[in-house]
């Protein structure tokens, strides 16, 4: 508990708010925060007992602090704005197209808005202080001409030079790397000319409308992007890994020269051409750096491997797969011998059951009903009757089993009677049995790592995850979020995917920078911490007499354990002078032009 001491200098009476802890068995004071003289004291408690006593026109105004400082940080320790400057040209502008553009991505990470509503949350946050810009500067247009400016060969120049800086600056471990592709849908009209905006197969199940595809190269050190590449919509993965492992292997390449690089993918990326692709690649001359891989096969296209039995397979020795077992052997696959080690999981085996069981139930519910209306319909006017035949139930009942797997586990017949449909089904609990032994809880991986241990090549496939959380980040509406994506023209969509990504990468090295000093959380709640820390401005309108002269008295908000830890471990102290946690300071002076 703290404790009041009030101490006397020259005859006059200042108190302190003192805490004390044991240091090596004995009392010691560990903080003192400065209340000032008794009268300001005295002032200070009756007006939070009588808050109306503040002088008429008195605000409080409230600015976020933490996450935009930090990251702020982070932008100027890597150069991020003199490397876009010195790509795009000079500017007339009171912001550089750099400084738009870091403005947009910690944007993105905080608090993703539109360009029109960009200058409001500026205002709100303590990037008003760190880079000041008068508030025209602000407006959306101003961002629309700096994006103008920003090319394609633009991003990809920056995005080298910026991820050899990273490199160099927080040593970063690029011998695995995870890629992988997601597509965000959009609201852009069909009418619209875009090359990027196309209908495809969308992963938030939005095949109705246009979307965006965007592929990710990413460290298993902690995420961190390394490259990505937007391309139209409809552009089936697979077909995309084949475009940009020329790309890949030339970033890579300039990160790393002298070591083996692995790269991770899933199943959606394979096709023969891509293999063989993988297998001729040579990072450097010499051999002195290679491209191996670690990817997963389709059960359906390896149905022999899942006849093995479990009796087979070993158990897996390592913490992190435990009750794991695996089979490991080579098989031919894509026209080349290679390495395949078939796991088991049981945990994955008992979700995978349950979710079908459920998906089933739903299923049967649905069917039932079909049932009850086709009991119903000779009641029902002959039009209705006339419309409902044995085909048109026929094809409800396929889209409606059009997963594989349900499908085999149910089995029913549409057949004819007295004229009208009637619709039979049972659920084959011999189907269910045989997915639970053949195909539940495995997974089928390939690699050219023939020298690694089968622990290491399915822990190496399992990091897989991180990538997929970082793409769960680009679409959390709380965290990075790619959303609102308001602007239909394919360069303006390559920016914005530009400035995402750089979120990104600033959100993953600050989650790295934590964790090495013993803070391990995920990026959404590191944000939610850090957006918790705030600033809080009390203005005080001074009387007409003095010239409109105010009393500002500036402070941070109170912070809980690990905001405080944040605030020591990232040394935010540095941007925002003596805002020391419950450290007050007290000025007359002119508002600040957020604060009016």
């Amino acid at each position: 508990m703290p404790s009041l001491v009030k101490k006397l200098r020259r005859g006059r009476a200042y108190y302190y708010l003192v805490y004390s802890a044991r240091v090596n068995g004995k009392p010691r004071i560990v903080r003192q925060v400065y209340l000032g003289p008794s009268d300001q004291v005295a002032a200070r408690l009756a007006a939070q007992v009588q808050p109306t006593s503040a002088p008429p026109g008195s605000h409080t105004v409230l600015r976020e602090l933490g996450a935009s400082s930090a990251l702020w940080d982070l932008v100027q320790k890597l150069g991020i704005i003199d490397l876009i400057d010195s790509e795009v040209g000079p500017h007339r502008t009171e912001l550089s197209v750099g400084q738009y553009l870091a403005v947009a991505a910690i944007n993105r990470c905080i608090a993703p808005t539109s360009k029109k509503a960009m200058k409001e949350w500026y205002a709100g946050s303590y990037l008003s202080s760190l880079l000041p810009a008068r508030s025209r500067a602000l407006e959306g247009q101003r961002f629309w001409d700096a994006m103008s400016r920003l090319e394609e060969s633009h991003i990809n120049a920056v995005e080298e030079k910026l991820l050899v800086r990273v490199r160099q600056l927080y040593d970063l471990d690029v011998r695995n790397v995870m890629y992988d592709a997601t597509n965000f849908f959009t609201y852009i009209n069909t009418q619209t000319d875009s090359v990027l905006a196309q209908r495809g197969h969308n992963k938030a199940k939005r095949d109705d409308l246009r979307q965006v595809s965007v592929s990710l190269l990413a460290s298993l050190d902690f995420g961190v992007p390394l490259l990505h590449h937007c391309y139209p919509g409809q552009v089936p993965d697979a077909t995309e890994f084949g475009v940009v492992l020329d790309r890949l292997v030339e970033r890579l390449r300039r990160l790393s020269d002298t070591v083996d690089v692995t790269i991770v993918f899933d199943k959606g990326n394979n096709s023969e051409d891509n293999f063989k692709r993988l297998d001729e690649m040579c990072l450097s001359s010499g051999g002195k750096t290679k491209l191996h891989y670690v990817g997963s096969l389709p059960p359906s296209q390896h149905r022999d491997l899942l006849d093995i039995p479990l009796s087979r397979f070993t158990l897996l020795q390592s913490k992190r797969l435990r009750g794991v077992t695996a089979w490991r052997s080579r098989k031919k696959v894509f026209g080349k011998e290679r390495t395949l080690v078939v796991t088991w999981n049981p945990r994955l085996a008992v979700k995978q059951e349950a979710a079908l069981l459920t998906y089933l139930k739903k299923k049967s519910k649905a069917l039932s009903a079909i049932q009850e209306r086709l009991h119903r319909l000779p009641t029902q006017p002959k039009s209705a009757q006339a419309r409902t035949t044995v085909d048109t139930v026929r094809r409800e009942v396929q889209a409606l089993l059009k997963r594989k797997e349900v499908a085999h586990c149910v089995a029913w017949s549409v057949e004819a009677k007295d004229g009208l449909p009637r619709l039979e089904f049972s659920v084959n609990q011999d189907a269910i049995e045989d997915l639970k032994a053949r195909l539940y809880g495995r997974n089928l991986i390939v690699t050219d790592h023939d020298d690694w241990t089968s622990e290491k090549i399915v822990l190496a496939y399992r990091y897989q995850y991180k990538l997929e959380h970082q793409f769960k980040n680009m679409k959390n509406p709380h965290a990075l979020c790619w959303w609102p994506l308001l602007h239909w023209t394919d360069q303006k969509i390559r920016v914005h995917a530009f400035y995402c990504v750089l979120g990104l990468l600033l959100l993953s090295l600050l989650q790295r920078e934590l964790a090495q000093k013993g803070m391990t959380m995920p990026i959404p709640r590191m944000l939610s911490e850090l957006r918790g820390i705030n600033e809080a401005t009390q203005v005080l309108q001074g009387d007409p007499s003095t010239l409109g002269a105010s009393t500002c008295t500036t402070t941070l908000t109170r912070m809980n354990h690990d905001q405080a830890r944040m605030y020591d471990i990232l040394d935010l102290s540095r941007l925002v002078g003596s805002g020391v946690l419950g450290n007050t300071k007290s000025r007359r002076r002119k508002p600040h032009p957020a604060s009016v």
